[in-house]
């Protein structure tokens, strides 16, 4: 990581002073540069490529445990908290179920009852018109 932040401001400042500050080795740095990508890297990479192809296919409604099992199916190799983490890094993320209510039935709305109060809410004694609101209750009728 600190090296990725050398490389990143090598134009902007003196490698050995961006080293300095960061407590690292200029030799450190240089010898990070010349290194191939290690086995864990290139794995990683495929993974997110295949994560990447994988999402797409799956219309972009999956999450990482759904994305986790359509890759072991097709040979990927990854475990549910690293294809979370690259989708998080690619920023991927599953299409949200949106709550479909029921249209409300003929015989739930011949059943309103009537409005009494006729939007009249004063009252001139104390306990003369009770009111309330229930529509944050879920019933099977909607």
């Amino acid at each position: 990581m600190k090296f990725a932040f050398v490389h990143d401001h090598r134009d902007t400042w003196p490698v050995a002073t961006v080293c300095r500050v960061l407590g690292v080795t200029p030799a450190g740095y240089y010898a990070h540069r010349k290194r191939p990508p290690s086995v864990r890297t290139k794995r990683r990479a495929e993974l997110a490529e295949a994560v990447r192809a994988t999402f797409a296919d799956c219309r972009r409604v999956y999450g990482s445990p759904r994305l986790t099992r359509a890759l072991h199916a097709r040979g990927a190799r990854g475990c549910e908290n690293a294809v979370a983490d690259l989708m998080r890094a690619e920023g991927l993320s599953a299409g949200r179920r949106r709550r479909v209510r029921p249209p409300q039935s003929q015989a739930v709305a011949a059943a309103d009852p009537p409005h009494v109060l006729n939007r009249e809410f004063t009252a001139t004694t104390p306990n003369a018109k009770w009111t309330s609101d229930i529509t944050y209750l879920w019933t099977a009728a909607g």
